[in-house]
């Protein structure tokens, strides 16, 4: 490859046809997913039961729904390109006291496998994509919800604790001279 001078932003990513759904077959079935996986937030029967379903209904046409099952649901999901960050995994076994007495838990003899990526190897691939340039809001707020007439915090993950911080912080930056701060 060539050598970029210091500084110099990244590459652009590749850009995608218009109509790639990769590895979904279209539009419809990266959306079906979509819904199915993140917004209803369905059970494995109850995905199956639906795709069946819609199975059924296309058959005698001599097709097929965008996603034929949950394990079809999940494969696709898995196999989505975003980023470069690897799987890593690990097995585990409960490793602390057992029962002195009587039959040992199964739980505590199984190995456990858990796979895994670098939340912040992701972290970092996120905040590079340029798609989420616009979407991100680093100041933190407060954000209340009116409940029996009366203002209280809503959404927990909107930087309270951070807008609390920064106005003990201005705060204290304020202080008249010469007095003590207590930290």
């Amino acid at each position: 490859g060539n050598f970029l001078p210091p500084n110099s932003p990244p590459a652009p990513p590749p850009q995608k046809a218009d109509d790639d759904w990769t590895p979904f077959k279209s539009r419809a079935g990266f959306e079906l997913a979509e819904v199915l996986y993140l917004k209803a937030n369905l059970s494995q029967s109850l995905i199956n039961h639906i795709l069946d379903l819609w199975t059924a209904t296309l058959i005698p046409h001599g097709d097929l729904p965008p996603l034929i099952n949950h394990q079809d649901l999940l494969t696709r999901i898995n196999a989505i390109k975003l980023g470069s960050v690897p799987w890593k995994s690990y097995t585990t076994q409960y490793q602390w006291l057992r029962p002195d007495a009587g039959p040992v838990p199964e739980w505590m003899k199984t190995e456990y496998h858990f796979w895994y990526r670098d939340p912040r190897k992701i972290i970092h691939h996120l905040l590079a994509n340029p798609e989420f340039a616009s979407g991100i809001d680093y100041a933190p707020h407060r954000d209340f919800k009116v409940l029996n007439r009366r203002s209280v915090p809503g959404n927990g993950s909107t930087g309270s604790t951070a807008s609390c911080e920064s106005r003990c912080r201005r705060a204290l930056n304020k202080r008249p001279e010469g007095t003590v701060s207590h930290q």
